[in-house]
This record gives structure tokens, sequence and C-alpha cells, in this order.
């Protein structure tokens, strides 16, 4: 049986105690704890993943705050849409609607004159 996928978040954890290999037919039961075993292993990669998305965006907010003057709309707008990203990754579509929307009014501030076809563009 695989290990939980929270101790295989662990650094010191990179194997799956029954995922051994064998030169012998597999049987059906060892067949279904390999899938499970893999499955464990892709969900915990996936876990891994976001926990370092979501530690990225925070420590990019907080230097944000941090700085004296606001960073440049360029940037901004970048940072939103990797945020957004995210947020669509980790299921989180309320949020991710914000930082569209958040996105939206940044590129509607930098363009004062902006046309109809435009503005559908990044409104689909």
């Amino acid at each position: 049986m695989c290990i939980s996928a929270l101790e295989m978040a662990s650094p010191g954890n990179r194997r799956c105690a029954s995922c051994i290999i064998t030169l012998s037919f597999p049987t059906e039961t060892d067949l279904i704890n390999s899938v499970i075993c893999t499955l464990f292993l892709l969900i915990t990669a996936l876990i891994v993943a976001v926990q370092e998305a979501f530690k990225a965006v925070e420590d990019i907010h907080n230097l944000i705050v941090l700085a004296k003057k606001p960073p440049r709309p360029s940037l901004m707008a970048n940072y939103l849409q990797k945020f957004g990203l995210v947020l669509y990754k980790s299921d989180n579509y309320m949020f991710h609607a914000c930082a569209w929307h958040r996105l939206f009014h940044l590129y509607r501030e930098q363009r004062k004159s902006v046309s109809e076809h435009e503005l559908q563009k990044y409104v689909d």
C-alpha cells in the first residue's frame, strides 16, 4: 500500500514502498496497487506544485506591498495573469474571476480611448 499524500509531500520521502519493480507477471492486486500508487504520486506532485505556486504569489504580493512606488502596469498585468492561472488551476474560480476583473480594470486605466472591439476581446 502507498503512503499517504501528506507523508509523501515531506522532503525526505520520495519513494513509494509498494512500487518495487518485479520481473514476474503481476497479479490483479499488484496492478491495482501500482495504479493506486501512481495516482497518489501524481496527486502529491500536484498538491506540492499548487502549494509552491501559492507561496510564490504570496511572496510577490508582499514585495509589492513593501515597495515604495507601485509596480509598472506591464509587471502588474503579468502578475495578475499568472496569479489568475494559479487560482484557476487550484479550482478557486471566484478569486480567478477577481484577478481577471482587476486585470481588466488595469487595462482600462492604462488606455483611455479603448474601442468596443478591444474591450470585448478582453472580456471574452
